[in-house]
């Protein structure tokens, strides 16, 4: 079973100033969407301690993710893909990506491939922190 824990963030997480949410990924598949958040200009995206289904240890494990502007009603607008490679090297390593010049409005990430590849692997991730500051 999938889940994405959340909750809200606006405090230092280690070294990290979050300034939206932080989160985690248990078991999620390609398609897997975010939870929403409101912005207006740039978000970085952080993943940490990512981890695929794959029984072996395999040494191009990646995720791509897109960025992805919601509007009811209408069709989304993607703001382009950025693929996670470092958060698979351990535990503590990070993936980052960012997206300038956001029109304001929510968005969600989505996951579209894992291992490059759009079906068959699930995807962890220890933690997942969207932040909508440039300042850091």
């Amino acid at each position: 079973m999938a889940s994405a824990a959340t909750m809200e963030v606006t405090a230092d997480e280690g070294d990290l100033q979050v300034q939206n949410w932080s989160s985690s990924m248990t078991g999620v598949l390609t398609g897997f969407q975010s939870r929403r958040w409101a912005d207006e200009n740039y978000t970085e995206l952080i993943f940490r301690g990512c981890t695929t289904s794959t029984p072996v240890y395999a040494p191009d494990q990646s995720t791509e993710i897109d960025m992805r502007h919601d509007r009811t009603a209408l069709p989304d607008i993607s703001y382009g893909r950025q693929t996670a490679y470092n958060c698979f090297d351990g535990p503590a390593e990070e993936s980052r990506g960012e997206w300038n010049g956001l029109e304001p409005g929510d968005y969600f990430f989505q996951i579209t491939r894992i291992n490059d590849s759009e079906s068959g692997y699930r995807l962890s991730v220890d933690y997942v922190a969207v932040d909508t500051t440039a300042q850091d």
